[in-house]
């Protein structure tokens, strides 16, 4: 790919294959093996949106509790660099804090957005990242735009879902109600959802509205066994 002439960055091809492995790659949690990749993408092509995207995945993974635990595991701790055979060097990689991935991934998904802002997955994700950072009003209205964009019934539902819960902390139960109801709509037999129905009900301290989804989550699941 990088001798593609006259240079790789005007092919659309070379965007496509990069996006594609690294789909690939992230499909099966090769997270290390995604990464080069990403760096090599991100030199060739710094202002290709899906690639932003991609980065903007990758950080945003590495700021998981999941990935957190382990960086954070003294057992875990990198030790010292060593060759596997003459001439290649194993390179360590730098544990990331929560703080700084969570920050990495917010500035990409800006920027992803910027290059493209028909990539509403993008939008759910920046959301997302805007509620654990504390900023509820920002990703409120970040929410409601993929909300009105999105197509992909997976996508709106988390939409929804996200926007429940800005909207809940802020204080707006009727149009957070509204949100878990179309959340529910995409996907009736959705846990999450009913439990965001219920934790809705319970801040207005309707007991019965916040028994309702639980139990037809029991009934339900009763049923299915």
């Amino acid at each position: 790919l990088d001798r593609i002439a006259p240079r790789p960055a005007a092919d659309p091809f070379v965007a496509r294959w990069y996006h594609a492995m690294i789909a690939y790659l992230f499909s099966g949690a090769r997270y290390g093996e995604a990464a080069p990749l990403l760096r090599s993408a991100a030199v060739l092509l710094p202002d290709n949106a899906s690639i932003l995207f991609d980065r903007a995945c990758l950080s945003e993974t590495l700021g998981s509790p999941q990935v957190q635990s382990v960086l954070n595991d003294p057992r875990a701790r990198p030790v010292m660099p060593a060759r596997d055979e003459p001439g290649r060097q194993l390179t360590l990689v730098v544990p990331i804090g929560e703080r700084q991935a969570n920050a990495d991934a917010e500035a990409l998904f800006r920027q992803a957005i910027d290059a493209d802002g028909s990539l509403v997955e993008a939008r759910v994700r920046l959301g997302r990242l805007l509620l654990i950072r504390g900023r509820d009003a920002e990703a409120a209205t970040m929410l409601a735009q993929a909300v009105t964009a999105a197509r992909d019934p997976a996508v709106a539902y988390l939409a929804h879902l996200l926007a429940a819960r800005a909207a809940t902390r802020l204080g707006r139960l009727d149009e957070a109600d509204a949100h878990t109801d179309a959340a529910l709509a995409l996907f009736p037999g959705a846990q999450s959802a009913r439990i965001a129905k219920s934790y809705v009900a319970l801040q207005r301290a309707d007991a019965a509205g916040a028994l309702d989804p639980i139990n037809r989550e029991v009934i339900q699941d009763e049923f299915l066994r």
